[in-house]
């Protein structure tokens, strides 16, 4: 098993990525102890931000391989549609009542309508929804409503516990990822396991 390891200061896209900025120069002098190895890059934001860090991390572990955000999405379809233990995490966690942050589907939604609409839902970039927005209204109205609760609503945002494990299923890699949370502050959470 590899061992990827990418840490991402969220922000907007950029053409310099893992160039510091003053920002991320600040983050360790400010006591941030990185992992040996680890650089400081940067993801786009918006929904897509977990899922283009893990993309920058493969990139680095296996050079000339085309990992994107919207490629990683696409694996992670596919790794949800052949594991019955992903769609029993999917649906725990849009029903999630323990954390106050989270937006609980309507009531009357059934655990396969929501698993459906994760299904449709995790394989849309922040790019697909732009244009989705201004080419089809009506579909980008009923993905992006709260109807399912706002774990689902697209873009789906990537989750180590669960996007992450079924990117380290496919690629047979393991996954750190430390990030800067506005409320929070430095989280770090290590998968090491693949199913």
């Amino acid at each position: 098993m590899l061992d990827a390891s990418c840490s991402v200061n969220h922000a907007e896209k950029s053409l310099g990525l893992f160039k510091q900025t003053p920002d991320q120069s600040s983050l360790i002098s400010s006591g941030l102890q990185l992992p040996e190895g680890f650089t400081i890059g940067k993801a786009i934001g918006r929904g897509d931000c977990f899922f283009d860090a893990v993309a920058q991390g493969l990139k680095q572990l296996k050079p000339g391989t085309n990992f994107t955000a919207k490629s990683l999405r696409e694996v992670c379809r596919k790794q949800a549609l052949s594991n019955q233990e992903v769609k029993e995490k999917v649906i725990a966690d849009a029903r999630n009542h323990e954390d106050s942050t989270v937006v609980l589907p309507e009531p009357g939604i059934d655990d396969d309508e929501l698993w459906n609409s994760y299904l449709i839902g995790i394989e849309h970039s922040i790019e697909d929804i732009e244009k989705m927005q201004k080419d089809n209204k009506d579909v980008f109205s009923s993905l992006t409503d709260l109807k399912y609760g706002n774990t689902l609503q697209i873009p789906i945002c990537g989750r180590p516990e669960i996007e992450g494990s079924m990117i380290c299923n496919e690629y047979n890699v393991k996954l750190h990822v430390i990030e800067n949370l506005p409320m929070c502050g430095w989280s770090g959470y290590l998968i090491d396991h693949c199913h």
